[in-house]
């Protein structure tokens, strides 16, 4: 309850804090447009000689008035001046294009000048450019903060971008009344606290574990200086501490603060070079590198060509001021990578807004052409309800037709080479339920989907047999296993798998779950879990984690990995359906090979007939008795394969219903003498209805002779 106030409160001053910053941003920007600055063109420094001309501006009315830097100002017209900060209200209360008398001294000599005071010259393109990256800092502090709110660092990177926002916004008009006063507070605080913002946020990222003191230690660092610097502001401007309010302490200040910009941001760049270097994992080197190159890519120029110069008392020459353009490649490339994760749906976003906005303006193209048009078929004005009317139902019909064919093409045009793949895979999803073999069907299946999404990391789960309810890898690419999973979080009855995709941003944010689980993220490194399912229940689950560059999935990848889902949970049970019908038809195989071998294992001939009297199995050993093979008497009638005489004597045993036999049956067949025995049984089937008969032939020949021969020696 306390944790969730804390939160709460904490939201509810950030938007009043970004409320403010975007008012005063606006009312700053208005006034800083409006109001001219009464301008003579010198820098004026108080001195031991007095109050000097330390800088002349060429093509300045100070120019024109023939003052040079080293000239000591006595009077503006004919009043004394004591300090360097009254000649700005002197000419304020003097007002613009009015003359103004200098009574100056020059090498010890004086004299007096006119000057026609003019307006100062404003750095506005430069001023809304900044306001420009201020601007870009907001938006996208806000759609992260919005979006990832709770993710690791997300509050801390969006204070960062909100400072950064006065910081480039905000810009000191000169009307010096309260608002401009706060306006310059405001911008003297946050040049003070973005670079800290920035080092911190290095140091900490992407969540180091260190000793709490050794982490007090550090913020105590980064952020005392620009205390102090602060406080030595405050009190220069109060005339407190011993410090005095005059215009070299402020230039002297400046320098100081932007010195102090430059080496944090370049710190920073440093601290993420550093973390790059070190960084274990693929996904976390891909982030830090972003981040190394967007901080000193943009902080670089500016330090080099701007604030060293700047510091070092050079003159700041017009191309010098190009240098801030590089400002814009710092929330750029934080944008894309700062606090593991992307910003996903922007370009999503910015596409269907195009389209939407493109769809709109047609149709409202064709709306008015086609009341141009009934004005002009009809010869009447569409002022009345049914001309407005017809367009409007015509214009309704032709928009999502509209939208979608622009959906198209702004698609061909981002997706290119990729939205061929997409196209593929759906139609690819569609013909899959016609593989019925299970391991070919996983490999396709995971082959399409890395090629489309750009994913390296993929992992198909399946229900075990062994143990029904729970998951088991069926096959995997790019996962390292080492050790034995606990995938007990991929329980098909898991309520988040019948709402969606189960994800996971990262193992320290996975909630609810034991550490044998969290070890287990860890070490699958995939983020996304999308069920099969099929009649309700989920069959499989296709486990993702992020693309080679890695990023996470946009909105429109995991939809297509659900729909690719559903496909593939048709396509398993089919090729377990298949499997457990080839299953059966191996083991009626077996067990007809079996009973087959039982009866080739047999001495006696073997045969077996339908009610019509056909053969339907013929043994080896009815191959020998009888000289004709397996494939000659299948099928055929038994009458037409047995000696005419012994098959009347079975066909005449046709109509029992027991086992009935033949004893000594002699018979003459193929040039050979033959006693047999012949048994008949009646084949009935489960539901015992007779379908046939089975006959036996035991061939006696042999012990009929060797009963004959002690006869015939008796004799």
């Amino acid at each position: 309850m306390r944790q969730n106030l804390r939160v709460s409160l904490g939201a509810v001053v950030l938007a009043l804090a970004t409320l403010a910053a975007v008012i005063f941003a606006l009312i700053n920007f208005d006034q800083r447009s409006r109001f001219e600055v009464v301008y003579d063109g010198v820098a004026w420094l108080d001195t031991d000689h007095g109050i000097q001309a330390s800088r002349v501006s060429p093509n300045s009315p100070a120019t024109r008035a023939g003052i040079r830097a080293g000239d000591v100002l006595l009077t503006i017209n004919s009043a004394p001046v004591t300090r360097a900060a009254e000649v700005a209200r002197r000419l304020d209360r003097a007002g613009l294009w009015t003359q103004v008398r200098y009574k100056l001294s020059r090498g010890g000599e004086e004299f007096e000048t006119p000057l026609l005071t003019a307006p100062a010259e404003k750095p506005l393109a430069t001023e809304n450019y900044l306001r420009f990256v201020g601007l870009l800092y907001l938006f996208i502090g806000l759609f992260i903060f919005i979006r990832r709110w709770n993710a690791p660092r997300a509050v801390h990177f969006y204070v960062f971008c909100l400072v950064s926002f006065v910081l480039w916004s905000f810009h000191f008009s000169g009307k010096l009344d309260t608002f401009d006063w706060e306006v310059y507070w405001s911008e003297i605080a946050a040049r003070l606290l973005a670079p800290a913002l920035l080092l911190h946020f290095a140091l900490v990222f992407p969540g180091r574990s260190e000793t709490t003191i050794r982490t007090s230690s550090k913020l105590l660092a980064v952020y005392s200086l620009p205390l102090v610097l602060l406080l030595i502001h405050v009190s220069t401007a109060l005339n407190a501490l011993g410090f005095v309010p005059w215009l070299g302490a402020y230039l002297l200040l400046r320098k100081i603060e932007f010195s102090y910009l430059a080496l944090c941001f370049l710190a920073a760049g440093l601290v993420f070079y550093r973390g790059y270097r070190e960084a274990p994992s693929g996904v976390l080197r891909q982030q830090l590198k972003w981040l190394t190159g967007g901080t000193l890519s943009g902080s670089l120029p500016v330090s080099l060509l701007y604030i060293v110069p700047l510091v070092s008392g050079v003159a700041l020459r017009p191309w010098m001021q190009l240098s801030v353009l590089s400002l814009v490649l710092i929330p750029l490339c934080f944008g894309y990578a700062v606090i593991r994760y992307r910003l996903m749906d922007v370009d999503i976003i910015f596409k269907r807004g195009l389209a939407y906005t493109a769809a709109t303006a047609g149709v409202a193209a064709v709306y008015f052409a086609l009341v141009a048009l009934i004005a002009e078929i009809f010869h009447t004005p569409t002022n009345g309800p049914a001309g407005g009317m017809i367009a409007i139902v015509m214009a309704a019909f032709l928009f999502q037709p509209f939208r979608a064919w622009i959906q198209a093409r702004l698609d061909r045009f981002f997706y290119r080479d990729r939205l061929d793949y997409r196209r593929t895979l759906i139609e690819f999803g569609r013909t899959l339920t016609n593989e019925v073999r299970f391991d070919p069907m996983l490999g396709s299946v995971m082959d399409r989907v890395s090629q489309t999404l750009l994913v390296d990391r993929l992992a198909i789960f399946v229900e075990s047999a062994l143990q029904p309810g729970q998951m088991r890898i069926a096959r995997s690419m790019g996962v390292r296993l080492s050790e034995s999973l606990d995938l007990s979080f991929l329980e098909p009855a898991r309520p988040e798998f019948a709402r969606g995709a189960l994800f996971f941003e990262s193992p320290r944010a996975a909630r609810d779950v034991s550490d044998s689980v969290r070890r287990t993220i860890e070490q699958l490194d995939l983020n996304y879990f999308v069920p099969c399912r099929i009649r309700e229940h989920t069959v499989a689950v296709l486990g993702l984690g992020k693309t080679v560059d890695g990023d996470f999935l946009s909105s429109d990848d995991v939809e297509l990995v659900e729909t690719i889902a559903g496909y593939v949970a048709v396509a398993l049970d089919n090729a377990q359906l298949y499997s457990s019908l080839e299953q059966k038809a191996l083991e009626i195989a077996r067990l007809k090979d079996f009973s087959e071998n039982i009866v080739e294992s047999l001495n006696v001939g073997v045969l077996s007939v339908d009610l019509e009297g056909i053969v339907e199995s013929w043994n080896t050993r009815m191959e020998q008795l009888f000289g004709v093979a397996r494939q000659e008497s299948v099928g055929r009638q038994l009458s037409s394969l047995l000696p005419e005489e012994l098959a009347r004597e079975i066909a005449a045993r046709g109509d029992q219903e027991q086992i009935t036999g033949i004893y000594k049956q002699r018979l003459h067949h193929q040039g050979k003498s033959l006693t047999l025995n012949v048994s008949i049984t009646p084949l009935v089937s489960k539901s015992n209805q007779r379908i046939g008969r089975l006959l036996l032939f035991d061939d006696v020949t042999q012990r009929e002779r060797m009963e004959h021969r002690p006869s015939a020696a008796l004799r």
